[in-house]
This record gives C-alpha cells, structure tokens and sequence, in this order.
C-alpha cells in the first residue's frame, strides 16, 4: 500500500511529470523458407500531476454541517506508476509460388498502479485531524494476456490476390481498489476479475489493375479489453445489478486504391469506410447508483485522400484529408438517441506540408513546414459546454546530412496557438472544467548517427 505525505503546506502549482523508459531486444533468424522473429519489450511509466480542487470543495461545502470545506485551498495529487513487459514470436514465409503465411504467439504482463489524495494546501497547523486527509484511493490493475494469429494469402492469378487470417486471445484481467475516503476511515478493499476469450478475424481482396494501380476491398474485426466492476451500497439499495464490463467490438469495412502517376512523381491514394461499434462502454448514473455498462452501438462513415506531388525535382507538396460522420447507431437510454455524434469525434481533419530539398555546402539538406487544422468536437454527446478542436497548428522543421551524421532543428506550434484537445464533461457537473491544451511553441534539435 502506498500512502501520501500528507503534510505538505503553501500554494501549489498545477503540473504535469512523465517519464517513460523503453528497452526492446528484436532476434531475426532466417531459415530460408521462412524467417523467424522475436521481439521483447519493456516498458515502464511513471507520472505525477497536481490539480487544484477548490472549486469543486466549494460547490460540496454546504452539503457539510461544519462548513470547514468552504474556501479552503483544496489540490488533487495524482501518481501513476506502470510496468509492461510484451513478447511477440512470428513466422513469415518465404516460398515459391503462390501461397504464403504467417503465423505467430504474443504474450503481455501489464501492472499498472494509480494513486490519489485530496489534500488542503494551507496552515501546516490545520493539516491534521479531522481533515488531515480528505480522501485517498490506490488503484492497481494486473493484465495477462495470450494471443495466437495467423495469416494466408493466396494468389488467385497475376493481378489478384485473396488474404484471410485470424486471432485467438485469451486474457485475465484484475482491478484492486482501496479508498480511504472523510475521516480516513477505509473502505474494504474491492476486488474484481475478469476472464475471457474471444477471437477476431479479418479478409482482404486486392486487384493489381496495373503496374502503378492497386484497389482493395478489406473487413476486420476489432475489439477493446473489458474490466470486471464491483457492485456498490448504493446500488444495492437500489436493487440494481452491476455486472462485468465486456468487450466492445468493431466491425470494419474498406474500399481503396493506391496509384501512382508521372514516374512515380504523382502519389494519390483514397479510400472509403464504415466502422460499426458494438458494446459501448459508458457511465451511467441511477437514483445515486454509479456504474458503467455497456450500452448502445454507432456507427462511423468517411473517406480518406491522400496526394503526394513533386511540384519541381526539389520542392515536394503533401496533402491529406478526411471526412468523417460518428454517429449513434440506435436509440440508448444511457448514451442518446440516434443519429446523435459521437463525443471527441472531428468531422473535418486536413494536413499540407511542403519540402524544399537542396544541397548546403555539399551536404543534403532540407527546409519543411507543415500546417494541421483539426475539426470542432463537443466530450460529450449532448454538445454542452466548451467545445474543443477548431484549430490549426504550424511545425517547421530543417536540417542537413553531414558524413553519417543528420541534424534536424524544429520548431511545432510555431504561433504558440493554445487550442484545446479535449475539454472534460465530468467534472463540469459540478463547476469545475477541466481541459487539455495542445503542447504550447516547441523549439528542438534531433540528432542521429547512421551506422
């Protein structure tokens, strides 16, 4: 159990610490026929924030007889610490003819611990007591996970080719909670498991119309991990049942083309697709009962271009759109109604970015800026409040080769816009918004040696 320094005093900043450490070993062997593969990851992730909460103590003091919550300096302290370890065993054939394969074992182990207080920034006299410790929760989810895939594909004749292949997983997931909530008094220690199985498969139709033209027809299958939930007084009270989150799923359709044109000077490539989501997890709230289900299913629509031109041998343009309708599928008494948009979803999504290529005093060198603007979009699905996106953000970039030696010198969001990439619909509910801004005027150099 991992517990908060409780005695810290004096105005506290709001902010924001990530640090991520990622060790990956890849072993290739090739055997001639095939070649065999190995990768092993490591990952490990840690983060801590501070957030200030008066506003939200404020608005819940007058439900305290004492009235000790009004107007005091409140701040939330977050910690999150995750270890993931990842393994992935693949063979990809290499044969004569028309048939090839691949096939494959994944494995993951993830640990993942969050930890939170609610704490009062004032006279270090006062931080003891009765609201020495406001409230205080340690989170820790464990995950393993089993998967075996393979893959055919075959081709039917010189311009057609027909790939099938599928997925078989197997996981365990587990969520600890402890809170200790006014008074520090502890509540039991929830525990919940979730175990299941599942597989997801895919197919896909390609046509080499020519040499520098290719269309496709794809489906897949898709899903998204479930968590088990423990049932509260409050729902009990209630008489409603809480069960189990299961897995969404998705269900994926996609016509494109890829082609070329002019000596390879033209680049354009298109498609079209719908996305089918089923088993929408969502947060529902009953005659004080808080719970989450799933719930309800949506649909998304769009189309996605993409055209890269040389306007000269050295100036290079790069465009790519997409338009995109998310949109609910049916009627849902916890999510909307039908044909309501889905929350964080942008309709509109365009890039353009050009690149000067030149010599510098015999060395390769380049100049490129890039302009993205993304779509307004509403965190929820009534539309309420601020909404995000509706912003456009410029990136200039440059550099130059020496020997084995590249130099980039960058800087993103050049003008410093401030625009915001999410806006919470949470903590709204009780005054207090929460919202995310994109990174703010970025200035860096990388620097890589080639071997």
């Amino acid at each position: 159990q991992r517990r908060f320094n409780t005695g810290l005093a004096g105005s506290h900043s709001e902010f924001l610490e990530n640090e991520i450490d990622l060790t990956n070993l890849l072993i290739e062997y090739d055997l001639g026929w095939a070649t065999v593969t190995n990768s092993f990851s490591l990952l490990n992730y840690d983060s801590a924030s501070e957030q200030d909460l008066t506003p939200l103590y404020t608005f819940f003091s007058p439900f305290f007889p004492t009235g000790e919550l009004a107007d005091r300096p409140y701040y939330g302290k977050y910690q999150t610490n995750s270890d993931n370890t990842t393994n992935e065993l693949r063979l990809v054939s290499q044969l004569e003819g028309p048939l090839q394969f691949s096939a494959g074992l994944y494995y993951e182990d993830i640990e993942r611990g969050r930890q939170l207080a609610t704490l009062w920034s004032g006279n270090p006299d006062l931080n003891t007591g009765l609201f020495q410790n406001l409230n205080e929760g340690s989170f820790t989810t464990r995950l393993k996970q089993k998967a075996v895939f393979g893959e055919l594909s075959y081709d039917i004749t010189e311009q057609l080719k027909a790939t099938v292949g599928g997925r078989y997983f197997d996981y365990t997931k587990t969520d600890i909670t402890e809170v200790f909530i006014l008074f520090n008094n502890p509540d039991p220690a929830p525990l919940t498991n979730i175990d299941e199985t599942g597989q997801t498969l895919k197919a896909n139709l390609s046509y080499q119309v020519t040499d520098n033209l290719l269309v496709y027809g794809d489906w897949s299958e898709g899903f998204r991990l479930g968590r088990g939930q423990n049932t509260t007084s409050f729902c009990e009270a209630a008489g409603i049942s809480v069960g189990d989150i299961e897995s969404d799923t998705s269900t994926n359709y996609e016509l494109g083309l890829k082609s070329s044109f002019a000596d390879n000077r033209i680049t354009f490539n298109a498609s079209v697709y719908q996305i089918d989501w089923e088993g929408i997890p969502v947060s529902v709230r009953d005659d004080s009962c808080g719970r989450d289900l799933n719930a309800g299913e949506a649909k998304s629509e769009g189309v996605e271009l993409e055209l890269q031109t040389y306007l000269t041998e050295s100036l290079r343009l790069d465009l790519s759109a997409s338009y995109n309708e998310a949109k609910l599928g049916e009627n849902s008494d916890s999510i909307g109604a039908k044909g309501d948009n889905l929350p964080g979803s942008a309709d509109v999504n365009a890039t353009l970015g050009l690149q000067y290529d030149f010599t510098l005093q015999g060395m390769d060198s380049f100049a490129r800026i890039d302009y993205t603007y993304l779509d307004e979009y509403y965190s929820n699905v009534k539309e309420a409040g601020t909404p995000a996106g509706n912003y456009g953000q410029l990136n200039v970039k440059a550099g130059l080769v020496y020997n084995q030696i590249a130099v980039d010198l960058f800087v993103n969001n050049a003008t410093n816009n401030d625009g915001l990439s999410w806006v919470s619909s949470i903590q709204r509910r009780v005054g207090l918004t929460v919202a995310h801004r994109i990174r703010p005027r970025t200035i860096g150099i990388n620097m890589s040696y080639q071997f």
